[in-house]
């Protein structure tokens, strides 16, 4: 019986690494570019990414000052795997990120 390959998720490395300097689990790299991480839409560690992503997007998350992109990185993360796991469950403000629909 074959396996389908897990789907990838190409996220903006920025704030990837950010999350993973912070000690958080992280969802394992299976490819890079210059500018990108792509990491496995099935990974265990994706959830945690997924929150902290959310969690800086927030306008009473961080301050934006200090942040140097990391929150325009956060929300560009939020919508990399948003598009691939689905924006049912996000909240209103998260569902706020979602890029509109192409006519």
């Amino acid at each position: 019986m074959n396996n389908p390959k897990p789907k990838l998720i190409r996220i903006p490395w920025k704030f990837a690494l950010d999350h993973s300097e912070r000690d958080l689990d992280t969802p394992e790299v299976v490819r890079s570019t210059k500018s990108h991480w792509f990491i496995r839409a099935d990974d265990p560690a994706l959830p945690e990414l997924l929150n902290d992503a959310e969690f800086y997007a927030d306008p009473y998350g961080p301050d934006a000052e200090w942040l140097g992109g990391l929150k325009a990185s956060a929300r560009a993360t939020i919508r990399a795997i948003r598009d691939v796991i689905g924006w049912d469950d996000a909240s209103d403000t998260v569902k706020r990120l979602r890029k509109p629909a192409k006519a």
